[in-house]
C-alpha cells in the first residue's frame, strides 16, 4: 500500500500513519483507511472504510480526478 501511495505522489507526513498530497490526507489506522481533503480550500470530501474492503487505486483515481467545482 505504501508503494502505491508514493507512486501516486503522496508523501509520508510527520505522523507515521498519514500521507499527504496537496490538500488531501490519507490516514491508515489499524484496519481503517480515511481519505479527506482540506474543506477550507475546496468542498470537503471524506471517505472512511475498512482496509480489506477497498480498492485503493480506484479511490486514488477519484482523488486525482476530483472536480473542485462541484
Amino acid at each position: 500500500m505504501n508503494e502505491i501511495l508514493e507512486r501516486e505522489g503522496f508523501t509520508l507526513s510527520e505522523n507515521q500513519n498519514e500521507y499527504i498530497k496537496g490538500d488531501w490526507t490519507i490516514r491508515i489506522d489499524d484496519d481503517l483507511l480515511e481519505i479527506f481533503n482540506n474543506p477550507d480550500k475546496a468542498p470537503g470530501v471524506y471517505y472512511c472504510g475498512p482496509l480489506n474492503k477497498i480498492d485503493l487505486q480506484t479511490i486514488l483515481d477519484e482523488v486525482a480526478n476530483f472536480d473542485y467545482n462541484l
